[in-house]
């Protein structure tokens, strides 16, 4: 059974992984977090486009851990804003003092509030060879106050499609986990690994 090396020190994150990949499946594979072998697991993300950051991500990985790795980077963009932040969502927050409220003051009351989560996933080989990729979306609102406690960074602010009266920080973990970007993201590397023996 070989091991796939999860490749983010983000512990909400890899929570949200193993979950969504249930690691008591009948892959023939085991996902374990970069962090078990790796301490401080840190890369700067210098890449262009979401696919590009999380090849970065991966291909790290696997120089350290000799170990097929997968990698995801993952944000929103926000119609109002002109798709920002995109790639930069997480430092874009931590730019902000008040965090989402100085996000929802800079909206304003601007009326094209559409927004999409992306998440980028990759799969390398213990070369760093490229073997799997996808780019997934969801897509959702902007509300006008933060709601819920579930989920992390812009969920207390994201209306889904599906779900248009509640938050995603007010969906349970297991709704957020079919329908979310990374769900989408994940389900296609389980289907990927599903049909092929790494």
């Amino acid at each position: 059974m070989k091991d796939i090396i999860i490749c983010t020190g983000n512990t909400k994150k890899i929570a949200e992984f193993n979950k969504i990949l249930e690691l008591n499946s009948s892959l023939n594979c085991r996902f374990r977090s970069i962090q078990e072998l790796i301490e401080d697991f840190d890369v700067d993300e210098t890449g262009e486009s979401f696919f590009e950051n999380s090849l970065l991500k991966a291909q790290a990985g696997a120089r350290l851990t000799n170990s097929f790795c997968i990698a995801d980077d993952s944000g929103i963009e926000i119609n109002a804003l002109g798709g920002k932040p995109g790639i930069y969502s997480k430092r874009y927050l931590e730019l902000k003092v008040n965090g989402i409220h100085d996000v929802l003051e800079e909206l304003e009351d601007a009326l094209d509030r559409g927004c999409r989560y992306v998440c980028s996933i990759v799969l390398v080989n213990a070369q760093g060879e490229l073997i799997f990729r996808t780019e997934n979306y969801w897509q959702g609102q902007i509300g006008f106050e933060p709601k819920g406690k579930n989920g992390f960074g812009f969920d207390p602010i994201v209306h889904s499609c599906e779900y248009p009266l509640k938050t995603v920080s007010e969906l349970d973990i297991e709704t957020k986990n079919k329908l979310s970007h990374r769900a989408q993201a994940m389900g296609a590397l389980k289907e990927f690994l599903t049909q092929n023996d790494i």
